[in-house]
């Protein structure tokens, strides 16, 4: 076992003896395996998004999705059967750009970290090789710091304030939670064509523009697609049926407050 390694298993164990100090050994062992199950898959997940990363660059730049029925490769990433949005697949094919084809790193030491930190990390790893920092800083504390601690070390790093989380008392105003909200979207047919099924599409802005992650509209892929080529084309082209979406939610959202305070 790696130094790494240990420490983070004395971590777990402190956390399970601060749970309670007398607990039931099989479900404790039970949830030992559960763990252990879940780290196994997530490296394998983190593999294949990587892998994915490689093949869609492949298919980018050999123009392979014309062979495929597609003009462009953007027109390719709107397929129905491709269940990932424009943006979060250009960010695969940067991440593997980045960490496997330009600092060499072996995708199996990445899988431990997994996409979403890699992408978390990816601009100052960008900054640091331009005046050949030392790169493999970040990727160690990639590996051992949470999503929301390392986004305030890179915030740090680049001279911005920490990112505050927002209050639990604002969050439980919402007449609904955003789960709900996330299945009243997936419910809804698409805001624009009227077809189903609908994704929880960022909007205005998708995520990797930098979109709040409780912004989210029901787009079909078709329009989801569509909605990245030109976010303020589509604004506007669209404006009365989107303008309707949002009032009726609004009434939805006063109904459900006026109910709750009767």
């Amino acid at each position: 076992m790696t130094k790494k390694g240990y420490k983070q298993t004395l971590l777990h164990k402190q956390r399970i003896s601060e749970v309670s100090p007398e607990i039931d050994e099989v479900k404790l062992n039970k949830a030992e395996e559960c763990h252990k199950e879940v780290l196994a898959r997530t490296i394998i997940t983190a593999n294949n998004l990587l892998e994915l990363g490689n093949l869609f660059k492949t298919i980018r730049d050999e123009k392979l999705y014309k062979l495929l029925g597609a003009d462009t490769f953007n027109e390719y990433c709107g397929f129905p059967e491709i269940s990932f949005g424009r943006s979060t697949i250009y960010s695969f094919i940067h991440v593997h750009e980045l960490y496997v084809l330009k600092l060499g790193y072996n995708p199996e030491v990445l899988s431990k970290i997994g996409h979403r930190k890699l992408q978390i990390v990816s601009s100052v790893v960008n900054d640091e090789l331009k005046v050949d920092g030392d790169t493999a800083f970040w990727l160690d504390n990639a590996e051992v710091l949470s999503e929301s601690d390392l986004i305030n070390a890179v915030r740090g790093f680049q001279g911005k304030p920490p990112m505050i989380p927002k209050p639990k008392e604002v969050e439980d105003t919402y007449p609904f939670s955003f789960e709900e909200y996330l299945d009243f979207i997936r419910a809804h047919p698409c805001i624009i064509c009227g077809k189903r099924p609908s994704d929880a599409a960022h909007f205005p802005r998708s995520k990797g523009a930098g979109g709040e992650n409780t912004h989210r509209v029901p787009l079909c892929r078709a329009c989801h697609s569509e909605s990245h080529q030109d976010p303020f084309d589509f604004l506007w082209l669209h404006k009365d049926k989107i303008f309707r979406y949002f009032y009726n939610l609004f009434l939805k959202c006063f109904e459900l407050t006026r109910t709750a305070k009767c």
